[in-house]
């Protein structure tokens, strides 16, 4: 968000900015469920529902769903793509 200079801006500010730019929104915070419930999509929403965990097992989480993540990113859902990391 700094280098798009929104990293002060509400949630509403950066949904609608991933809207009006045709980006998606990666976060660890449900209040863009909750907008997503309210407004619907664009934009899609990568949600890693993860709880604590480090970088490196973030990282991990993503790369390891890269095929789904890309598939969701270009498929019609309207659905958020939640990401749990398994036990």
């Amino acid at each position: 968000m700094r280098f798009l200079g929104l990293e002060n801006s509400s949630d509403f500010e950066i949904l609608q900015f991933a809207r009006n730019n045709d980006f998606a929104i990666v976060t660890f915070d449900s209040d863009f469920v909750d907008l997503n419930a309210m407004h619907g999509t664009p934009p899609k929403i990568v949600y890693p529902n993860t709880g604590n965990l480090t970088t490196k097992h973030i990282s991990e989480l993503l790369t390891a769903n890269i095929l789904r993540i890309s598939h969701y990113l270009k498929s019609e859902s309207d659905d958020i793509l939640e990401l749990i990391k398994a036990p």
